[in-house]
């Protein structure tokens, strides 16, 4: 696979993470809208073959985002790593 190409799958997918983990936010807000795209994202068919293209389990990565004790763990571990590339 042509690495642009995974490189681009890969930022899609974490956008989406970012963007489950941050939650819904404020009725109203881009935020909630970001929030109810990432949460129809990773239900798609779409994500199933960008997730292929990058070696992850979709179904394991859709369990940690869909069950809210899960994504509060992911959201920990987001935002340690995201502070800690900075």
């Amino acid at each position: 696979m042509y690495q642009p190409y995974r490189q681009l799958a890969a930022a899609i997918i974490l956008q989406a993470v970012g963007d489950s983990v941050a939650g819904p936010g404020k009725t109203g807000t881009e935020q909630l809208g970001n929030y109810r795209s990432a949460l129809k994202f990773v239900r798609s068919a779409w994500f199933e073959q960008l997730a292929a293209m990058v070696a992850l389990d979709p179904e394991a990565v859709r369990k940690a985002l869909l069950d809210k004790e899960k994504r509060q763990k992911v959201r920990s571990k987001y935002l340690a790593r995201r502070s800690l590339a900075r």
